[in-house]
């Protein structure tokens, strides 16, 4: 512990604008730290274009970087971090050779949203915005979309 304090003495001695004390315990001493518990995210971006009201809602992605956060829509994400956009489709077929409209009717029983989408010649469902249901002969195709970001490969080196 000894040389933790001289070390960090030493990294601000020369700095006039930091006043710094280091305190150094005695073994078997207990030591208690207090910290602040908010916390508090800027919003950027085309998020921040409008602005804000009372109880309104806002949806973007939470961005921690050098101990900052900030809240970014999904299409600012490049342009404000290193971090790039990508989608995961996944397809389930289960077999079904029960009506459409049964089906709709149990997944409407459901605590969530459940929409029928139109515009497709096959049936479909949208269950809680984020699974489609298609109904085809003899199954059923769930399918998932996942957003992921990734850090890009250029920007490692």
């Amino acid at each position: 512990m000894v040389h933790l304090k001289a070390a960090i003495l030493w990294e601000y001695e020369d700095n006039e604008e930091v006043n710094i004390e280091v305190h150094n315990p005695r073994n078997t001493e207990a030591v208690s730290l207090n910290f602040r518990g908010e916390k508090l995210a800027k919003v950027m971006g085309s998020l921040a274009d409008k602005k804000p009201e009372q109880c309104l809602w806002i949806s973007g992605i939470l961005v921690k970087r050098n101990f900052n956060y900030y809240i970014l829509s999904p299409n600012d994400l490049s342009n404000y971090t290193d971090l790039a956009m990508s989608t995961v489709t996944q397809t389930q077929a289960i077999p079904y050779t029960g009506p459409f409209n049964l089906l709709s009717y149990q997944l409407q029983q459901l605590p969530g949203e459940v929409d029928k989408m139109e515009g497709n010649e096959k049936d479909c469902l949208s269950v809680f915005k984020a699974i489609t249901v298609i109904k085809e002969h003899g199954m059923v195709m769930l399918e998932v979309r996942t957003i992921y970001s990734i850090l890009l490969k250029e920007n490692l080196c």
